[in-house]
């Protein structure tokens, strides 16, 4: 990929020397995760030099040929307007090529001017663009902390945010509060009901030093707790084997007897 870039940038740069300027080279390669980005460095290199018409509402181009009537003969020649117009324009095609991955370069492949090229890349990224925009705002409100320390919790989000705004969705900081308290798991729970009560102009900053904090604070009083060894309960005591000798003479001798009255007086003189 790098060599058909380099080869179309040196076309363009030959070009640009017979129109007397030169578009600058971008460093930005279309792929599937950076079309808005590359869309608006694109639009904005070419409003520099007027050219951004060329992409985005083009006028019909001149007569390919002009006419002249010179003593009642008439006579047709090539336009230079045309001419100097299709030199900007394939400038602009093939610059615009120096900036596209082989898979972009092939979806181009059969357009003649700058704008054919651009509407074509534009139905097909512009889709991708707003699926993966979806895809990001659905990652932003799910992804939960769980194991993660906070640093690394708060910059996965930060990076999804950041992500959505190259895609010109730009997250506020009150959402993105919202979304890093959301979550959270539950040992943080007291912890973000204070925060959203006396935090009206709160930064994300703020919240993640107090998170830090308050993540030391968890830290420390699960060290605590874990020095503390549980109270084991009392095993029951056991029984005697005196007792339960004696438990069992007892039922012996009062089966052996006929008489109610003796039977419990015999009993009560074996337990009392």
């Amino acid at each position: 990929m790098a060599g058909n870039i380099s080869h179309l940038l040196a076309l363009a740069n030959s070009l640009s020397s017979q129109i007397n300027f030169q578009l600058p080279p971008i460093k930005i390669t279309l792929d599937n995760e950076n079309h808005c980005l590359w869309k608006t460095t694109i639009i904005s290199a070419l409003e520099t030099f007027d050219l951004e018409s060329h992409l985005l509402a083009p006028n019909p181009p001149p007569q390919t040929r002009s006419i002249a009537a010179d003593n009642g003969t008439i006579t047709q020649e090539p336009n230079p307007e045309y001419l100097a117009w299709k030199r900007r324009d394939r400038l602009v095609l093939l610059w615009l090529k120096s900036t596209l991955s082989d898979r972009a370069l092939a979806i181009v492949a059969r357009s003649t001017t700058s704008h054919m090229a651009w509407t074509a890349l534009e139905k097909i990224f512009q889709a991708q663009t707003r699926a993966r925009r979806m895809s990001l705002k659905l990652q932003l409100q799910s992804l939960p902390k769980g194991s993660l320390s906070i640093m690394e919790y708060v910059e996965r989000k930060r990076s999804i945010a950041d992500s959505l705004a190259a895609n010109l969705h730009p997250v506020s900081d009150e959402d993105l509060i919202g979304h890093i308290l959301s979550g959270l798991d539950s040992s943080y729970g007291a912890f973000a009901t204070a925060f959203m009560i006396h935090s009206d102009d709160a930064s994300v900053d703020d919240l993640v030093g107090k998170l830090l904090q308050e993540e030391a604070r968890l830290a420390h009083e699960l060290a605590r707790q874990s020095t503390i060894a549980p109270l084991a309960p009392s095993p029951p005591a056991p029984i005697s084997s005196a007792h339960v000798a004696s438990r069992q003479s007892g039922r012996s001798y009062n089966t052996n007897n006929s008489g109610g009255a003796c039977s419990c007086l015999v009993i009560g003189l074996h337990f009392w």
